[in-house]
């Protein structure tokens, strides 16, 4: 099957026993008939014989180019699917490493009003009522988000507090990083004030980052705290707590005006015992269902045992 197509011809030709051949050497008519007709001469022989030889290297010398140019087809495909593989290991170690955006958390947390139904949302930074004066970063709808863990536990400490005629308020829950970042932008710059007289009246502003008021990280971030207070069912409104949310001074302590540890109330300026009583109710509710208080901030609790202690989510405050 080698044969060149002159081989295969002259063969063919000296089997018929034809005078038509495809060659003319010296001694011979036509190639396939010598000299005296129906006689193979010896030149005919060995015309034949180097005439195969020829065919048989021209073949072979195909079949190695032949083989030479799938080599490097064969090459070439080896290493685009290597490349292939090489930057999709790298893409998913990547989306690992950080939480990319194809995956970038958020698949972990639920909306509370799904799981604690009976929650009330006042979202400040979703609004302008805040200590910046502005709506704030990565608040692109009016609604609260929580780990599936945080939220579980949260639906406990709702079911407990409604026996006592009490609904949970919710101010703000997962804050994303974008969100932490304006309020620094914010500390920064001195001589925006708008808000002082109602959120920070006996500070200055430049004491809020080295007070710990402001910080480039949040708890908030990793999305298991939540901000809140108690709605009275039956009074329909709020409980009064001594102070209002994201007051900064000491008035927010939950230390203010008593013992937090043994509930007990020291007569203090600025707090009645009710007052003291009503964010111990708050935040005996919360540590009975696994979530630890904020020395600095009666409303602000973290679920203890939280799923994402080190990580720092990004995605925007939205329904999913």
């Amino acid at each position: 099957m080698f044969l060149s197509s002159g081989v295969k011809k002259l063969y063919k030709n000296r089997v018929k026993g034809k005078g038509e051949a495809c060659f003319s050497f010296p001694g011979t008519n036509n190639f396939g008939r010598a000299e005296g007709y129906g006689k193979t001469s010896e030149m005919q022989k060995k015309s034949l014989f180097f005439l195969v030889v020829y065919s048989f290297m021209v073949t072979f010398v195909k079949v190695l180019h032949f083989k030479l140019f799938m080599r490097k087809i064969l090459f070439w495909v080896v290493v685009t699917f290597a490349a292939l593989a090489l930057a999709i290991i790298v893409d998913r170690c990547a989306g690992k490493q950080s939480a990319g955006p194809a995956n970038d958390g958020r698949e972990n947390f639920v909306v509370i009003t799904d799981v604690v139904p009976d929650a009330i949302l006042e979202i400040r930074y979703f609004s302008t009522y805040n200590f910046v004066g502005s709506r704030i970063d990565g608040y692109e709808e009016p609604v609260a988000l929580l780990t599936r863990e945080a939220a579980d536990s949260l639906r406990a400490v709702s079911d407990d507090v409604k026996q006592l005629g009490y609904r949970l308020k919710i101010y703000d829950a997962y804050r994303p990083q974008k969100a932490v970042d304006h309020f620094v932008r914010w500390a920064a710059n001195m001589t925006d004030t708008l808000m002082k007289p109602y959120f920070y009246p006996d500070l200055d502003k430049h004491v809020l980052f080295p007070q710990g008021y402001i910080a480039e990280k949040s708890g908030h971030t990793r999305g298991s705290t939540i901000d809140l207070t108690l709605f009275d069912m039956k009074m329909e409104k709020e409980l009064d707590m001594g102070g209002t949310f994201d007051f900064f001074g000491l008035q927010s302590h939950p230390s203010f005006g008593g013992n937090p540890d043994t509930q007990q109330y020291v007569p203090t300026e600025g707090i009645t015992a009710e007052q003291f009583a009503n964010r111990m109710t708050l935040r005996l509710a919360m540590m009975r269902h696994g979530f630890k208080p904020l020395d600095e901030e009666w409303w602000h609790f973290t679920l203890r045992n939280e799923p994402f202690p080190d990580t720092y989510f990004t995605f925007p405050v939205k329904s999913f």
